[in-house]
């Protein structure tokens, strides 16, 4: 809920014509609404946007000249108090990243993996 009510805050003040923006409690629900013609668009995680996505339909990213960051990196959030955990969770990642087994999931679904930059 924390998340959602951040970005309903950033929309409002992006957006203030917010009467036309239609929020819905998944992704799936949303693109239905746009292959049912009742939303001219959908905004999400590219992987939920092109799984959900129907015949006649195309994925694109408009210029969205507000916001600050056009590109957000995930990341794993774990306690300080358990640092060996933090690490091991990073190796974890790292590995199914460089051994191609995130990639064989992304492929599984047929949707795009945009992968960090490694350091």
């Amino acid at each position: 809920m924390l998340q959602a009510a951040i970005l309903d805050c950033l929309f409002l003040d992006l957006f203030p014509f917010s009467d036309n923006i239609f929020r819905f409690t998944s992704t799936f629900e949303a693109m239905a609404a746009l292959e049912r013609g009742e939303v001219t668009a959908v905004m999400g995680p590219l992987a939920q946007l092109e799984y959900a996505i129907g015949d006649g339909l195309a994925v694109h990213q408009p210029p969205l000249p507000a916001f600050s960051a056009g590109d957000w990196t995930i990341g794993a959030a774990i306690h300080f108090s358990h640092k060996p955990l933090a690490y091991t969770v990073d190796d974890v990642i790292y590995a199914a990243l460089s051994d191609g087994r995130i990639q064989a999931i992304f492929d599984q679904y047929n949707v795009t993996l945009s992968p960090p930059t490694l350091r």
